[in-house]
């Protein structure tokens, strides 16, 4: 199913309004263009590193499904361990916490869950779909697609599975 281009453009406008929302309201609350940058890099540190990492060095090693449970528990854990720029408070104390101060290293611990949940996420859809325990018609990312679809063929088995392109990385992600 694809999206008439009424229907692309009215997401369009609705995602600039949103962004241009938000990015009004940060730049209202936030009192220093330092806190902003270091934040900005810190989501990039936590959020994307992992990611550019996985795709660029190990591509064989991720897909789709495992990049975006990445990058949400990633968001929950680094969100839940607080921000002072955005006044937000924490609500997970890690070890070392004190007068509203995080003193563990927690974005590093972030990044990693991030890195390794990537990992294991990926491991765990490729060895489902290609090994016939989930159907590619859940493959909602078209990550895997049956050998002879590849081939132009549209019949092929679930243990004739590959992914989609010459690495195992989704278009889509």
């Amino acid at each position: 199913m694809q999206a008439s281009s009424k229907e692309v453009i009215w997401v369009m406008r609705f995602s600039v309004l949103a962004v241009g929302v938000i990015a009004s309201i940060m730049a209202l609350t936030i009192s220093s263009v330092y806190g902003l940058w270091a934040l900005s890099s810190d989501l990039v540190y936590v959020l994307l590193f992992p990611q550019l990492l996985m795709v660029v060095h190990f591509n064989e090693h991720c897909n789709t499904y495992g990049s975006l449970t990445a990058y949400l528990l990633a968001f929950f854990f680094r969100a839940a361990g607080g921000e002072e720029v955005l006044s937000l408070p924490a609500l997970i104390h890690y070890p070392g916490y004190s007068d509203g101060v995080q003193q563990f290293p927690f974005r590093t611990l972030c990044m990693l869950i991030s890195l390794v949940t990537l990992i294991v996420v990926s491991k765990i859809t490729d060895f489902l779909f290609t090994n016939g325990y989930v159907s590619t018609r859940h493959d909602y990312f078209k990550c895997f697609v049956p050998a002879a679809v590849v081939d132009g063929v549209t019949k092929g088995s679930a243990s004739e599975m590959k992914p989609v392109g010459d690495d195992k990385v989704c278009r889509s992600l």
